[in-house]
């Protein structure tokens, strides 16, 4: 299996197989999901595990956003997460799920040309106009044997995020990462 983020919607631009929204996608004893496997990770590397968390669902573990940061692919306003089985949900959950979970989640900062080399890939028409943010790598490997490899780029208040299986990224699977917790400020008074 070719291991990529799916973007969850009504409609699907980046999922293989849909999962509909109604499908329970519920914070669980994420060592549940690892059928208590040794080699299972149940939490996530600094920064990720700032805007990330692990989840168990009934295919398997998945990364997604958590306590108020949300991962939105953009064009199709559809929540991002990155699953470690199959979510082929036209099937019943498997009775077991003892392949579908993280036995890898290591994150390092990038710099020099590997950044260049993914900040370029990223803006691949594409722009922005708020500097360089700090860049990182992250590799994962399933207990199936799948691997992944994104680039998160943190502008701190706000992030991105693209797959790059195998060394190439698709800009189909860019996605934002958005800090929705802060309160709301109240609207100034019009000066007169």
């Amino acid at each position: 299996m070719k291991m990529r983020p799916f973007a969850l919607a009504i409609t699907l631009s980046l999922m293989a197989a849909e999962l509909p929204m109604s499908a329970p996608v519920a914070a669980a004893d994420t060592g549940a999901c690892a059928v208590n496997a040794s080699d299972a990770v149940i939490s996530l590397p600094a920064p990720l595990n700032r805007w990330a968390q692990i989840l168990c669902t009934p295919y398997g573990q998945v990364i997604t956003g958590h306590n108020g940061w949300v991962w939105i692919e953009p064009v199709h306003r559809a929540l991002v997460v990155i699953p470690s089985g199959t979510l082929d949900t036209s099937q019943p959950p498997p009775a077991s799920i003892t392949k579908a979970y993280f036995t890898k989640v290591e994150m390092t900062k990038i710099e020099g040309d590997e950044f260049e080399q993914a900040w370029a890939k990223f803006h691949t028409d594409f722009k922005t106009s708020d500097g360089k943010p700090t860049g990182y790598k992250l590799v994962l490997s399933t207990a199936s044997g799948d691997g992944l490899q994104l680039y998160f780029f943190d502008h701190k208040t706000y992030g991105w995020g693209i797959s790059c299986p195998y060394g190439t990224c698709d800009a189909a699977s860019r996605f934002v990462i958005v800090n929705i917790a802060p309160k709301p400020k109240p609207a100034l008074p019009p000066a007169i």
